[in-house]
């Protein structure tokens, strides 16, 4: 009895080391519409021909040039899709129209990297439909809806080092766990928003931004998401939540012509440290209409606003806690 079941051990363990199949090697896809691929294997002539061959875990190098069709990434997991080289950005500039640079469609865990995206009426990336985990990196996004996450609350995804003219960074469907890091914007926004789903646990830190705003509006809710250290200048930093905006953190921004707000049901949140001036509002406003905790504003400098430097305009009875901030003038129930 002893015997037989050593026998079975022995041959699953040889089963295991020795009956797989060989593991499929990944494939880099190159992509040239000017030459040869300098002699590369394989060579396609577009984006989309090297898309449709690439098979998983596959990644796709595109030679400098103007490639002149809107791509489409659908079904395809953990391809990488990058510039060969990235100090000459290859162009995506799709046909006129309401065409994307690149759609991507229940594709999760896709890297887009190192190009210049031209989509004057339409986005430079258009993420949808089960495409989590997906990295956006160091692109010059020239696009009327810059980068945009439609349809399911999309999570895990890492927008950073992006360059926008124009358009900026949408999830207007719900997002959680996404990061938003170190691009610029020349007057696009950063919206997340919901009406069923969340906007929770989002980190949007080190972006400049000329103009436009930072948005966390759930109307379900909005939760643990931390805005910090970015540089904005005539932008409105704002978290509303219609059925309870909680433990979201802002710090270390500054905010030059424009203010920051929170609004509706929130409670326990925290603006610390941050700099706010010249806003054509009030610099500092909580607005809140219910919630069970207090919301900390702690250490800010507030000045030179045209409404009020700090306001705590909430009609909620709870009372927020106002300590240590500096400011000239001070509105509402805000006490310091």
């Amino acid at each position: 009895m002893r015997r037989d079941l050593f026998r079975k051990r022995w041959l699953f363990l040889v089963c295991v080391l020795f009956c797989q199949g060989p593991a499929m090697a990944q494939i880099v896809h190159y992509v040239d519409n000017i030459k040869n691929c300098a002699g590369l294997t394989p060579c396609h002539s577009t984006i989309t021909d090297a898309v449709n061959a690439a098979a998983p875990s596959d990644s796709i190098e595109v030679f400098p040039g103007v490639y002149r069709e809107a791509v489409a990434v659908t079904s395809k997991d953990h391809i990488v899709i990058t510039a060969r080289d990235l100090s000459l950005k290859a162009v995506i500039a799709p046909p006129a129209g309401a065409n994307n640079a690149i759609t991507v469609t229940g594709s999760p865990s896709l890297q887009i990297i190192g190009f210049v995206l031209e989509a004057p009426e339409a986005a430079g990336i258009r993420v949808c439909c089960g495409s989590n985990g997906v990295a956006i990196r160091s692109n010059l996004v020239k696009a009327l809806q810059g980068i945009t996450f439609r349809f399911g609350g999309h999570a895990d995804n890492v927008i950073s080092n992006n360059t926008f003219v124009g358009g900026g960074v949408s999830f207007p469907d719900g997002a959680s766990s996404n990061l938003v890091e170190a691009n610029k914007f020349d007057r696009g926004a950063i919206g997340m928003s919901e009406f069923n789903i969340g906007v929770d646990g989002n980190v949007i830190r080190r972006n400049f931004l000329g103009s436009g705003s930072i948005s966390l509006l759930g109307a379900r809710s909005a939760a643990n998401n931390i805005v910090e250290s970015n540089v904005a200048a005539g932008i409105t930093i704002a978290v509303h939540a219609g059925s309870g905006a909680t433990l979201n953190t802002i710090r270390h921004n500054l905010v030059r012509g424009g203010g920051i707000l929170l609004q509706e049901f929130a409670s326990n949140n925290m603006i610390e440290r941050n700099f706010v001036s010249g806003s054509p509002a009030d610099g500092i406003r909580v607005e809140v209409t219910a919630g069970d905790q207090p919301n900390v504003v702690r250490r800010n400098t507030s000045a030179g606003n045209a409404g009020c430097d700090i306001n705590d305009a909430s009609s909620s009875p709870v009372v927020n806690v106002w300590e240590q901030n500096r400011f000239i003038t001070a509105c509402g129930s805000a006490t310091d």
